[in-house]
């Protein structure tokens, strides 16, 4: 059996900053329609937020197993990866379930909302038609309208972990011509969003539209405010965010986020504190270790852990 090289790893202290935020951020859970929402949630309060060293108070789960997600990766011949995405799922929520974390499934939430203001307007959204000149904005207003009212709890689901474009036509009145559902394999894992001290910021561009369209209406269940939302042709990942605590949070550019948007965020103060350490990928740009936690992690307030082949100036893949 052949051995594995595993790379050494390097502690950096961080610096005390001498600038402090001059409001506290804090993010608050004010919950709407409590009644509604999943037990879990209903006595639920996020106090405050600053480091990825925070133990975890609630964490967001989108089962694409149980949407059915996974049929669409059999008929791609990626059995064998489905498989093995089931079981690390399996393990993670009982590890999570054994250490007292609470849960909630994304497609739950968002379904817990719906005897709440804004819900049939969100599930409007998510239905996508195709139709001719002739037929007014209202008139597909309305039939979104009377097919959300008549949709069971099962068909909103679909309605929110696929995309579903229908074409119309009109005879009398309007009918369907023919539908498609594509599944969205994973929206929690495509990153497409940060949450940071100030509120959640979202990719808006083309690619994520319905990733960030149903987070925002499920971070809003949770009373998150969305303050930032990025334009095309703005590139932002979620794993190049690490925030480190209340005065310093990092942000990696590279192959998945550039400096651009970096520099948006915080030029619109959307990363809630004084200061930014920009860890820019110049020349490694290594797919397999594309985004900065997959090289960095917090250790605690004032200590990071990296890998050791990127270090110094002898390193050709430093950063």
């Amino acid at each position: 059996m052949a051995s594995l090289a595993v790379p050494q790893i390097h502690q950096l202290k961080v610096p005390e900053g001498s600038a402090s935020l001059k409001t506290e951020s804090r993010l608050s859970w004010d919950m709407p329609s409590e009644y509604s929402l999943p037990p879990a949630l209903s006595e639920f309060r996020c106090t405050h937020w600053f480091s990825d060293d925070d133990p975890a108070q609630l964490v967001l789960t989108y089962n694409i197993h149980k949407i059915g997600s996974y049929v669409s990766a059999r008929a791609y011949g990626d059995l064998a990866q489905t498989h093995q995405h089931e079981d690390a799922y399996d393990v993670f929520a009982q590890t999570l379930h054994k250490n007292d974390i609470q849960t909630v499934d994304l497609i739950d939430l968002i379904i817990s909302g719906r005897r709440t203001a804004g819900f049939d307007e969100f599930m409007a959204s998510r239905i996508n038609c195709v139709f001719p000149e002739e037929i007014s904005f209202q008139e597909i207003k309305n039939f979104k309208k009377d097919l959300v009212e008549d949709m069971t709890v099962e068909q909103m689901e679909k309605a929110i972990s696929h995309q579903v474009t229908v074409a119309l036509h009109k005879t009398d009145h309007l009918q369907i011509e023919s539908f498609t559902i594509t599944p969205l394999l994973d929206i929690l894992a495509a990153r497409a969003q940060i949450i940071t001290p100030n509120g959640v910021i979202l990719v808006s561009s083309q690619k994520f539209r319905n990733h960030s369209q149903i987070l925002e209406y499920a971070f809003s269940r949770l009373g998150l405010k969305t303050i930032l939302r990025l334009p095309d042709p703005l590139r932002l990942c979620g794993s190049d965010y690490i925030p480190v605590r209340k005065d310093l949070s990092f942000i990696g550019t590279g192959l998945n986020t550039d400096e651009a948007s970096a520099r948006y965020i915080m030029s619109k103060d959307g990363f809630g504190v004084p200061r930014i350490a920009v860890i820019r990928d110049l020349f490694d740009r290594t797919p397999g270790r594309a985004c900065l936690d997959s090289f960095m992690r917090v250790i605690s307030k004032d200590c990071i852990i990296v890998l050791e082949d990127i270090l110094g100036s002898v390193s050709y893949t430093h950063l």
